[in-house]
């Protein structure tokens, strides 16, 4: 055999059987289902699945982005346990505001820090002093 010979099977049809045979009592065929599509409504349909995913994934994404905000925020370290440290800072910084005694045994007073950069920055401004 050559390839330029065509082969080809032979096509073997079975008999139809019962169910492939109409009867004239069961009228003309249908019309094919779904022949004609009918444009606006897949359309339709279209828009209203696409704006369903929209909504709910712009609503899933609030949801997560809502939820580990509060996450987060729980976690976050707050000032409730910290208020004795506040309490101490303050009480720091107002000690650099007054005078005080720093060690009356030996005459060691405190002075506002404002004075005391005063009397420093003027010691370094006469050197000669």
């Amino acid at each position: 055999m050559s390839h330029e010979e065509a082969h080809y099977m032979s096509v073997e049809h079975e008999e139809p059987d019962q169910w492939h045979r109409h009867s004239v009592e069961e009228g003309p065929p249908q019309a094919e289902h779904g022949s004609r599509a009918n444009v606006a409504i897949l359309a339709g349909a279209f828009v209203v699945i696409t704006l369903f995913v929209v909504v709910t994934a712009a609503a899933t994404a609030v949801y997560f982005k809502k939820h580990i905000t509060e996450l987060r925020n729980e976690r976050r370290e707050t000032t409730i346990e910290a208020v004795g440290q506040i309490e101490y800072r303050n009480a720091s910084i107002a000690d650099l505001d007054q005078y005080a005694w720093e060690d009356a045994q030996s005459g060691t007073v405190r002075i506002p820090i404002e004075q005391a950069m005063q009397k420093v920055a003027g010691r370094y401004a006469a050197p000669g002093e």
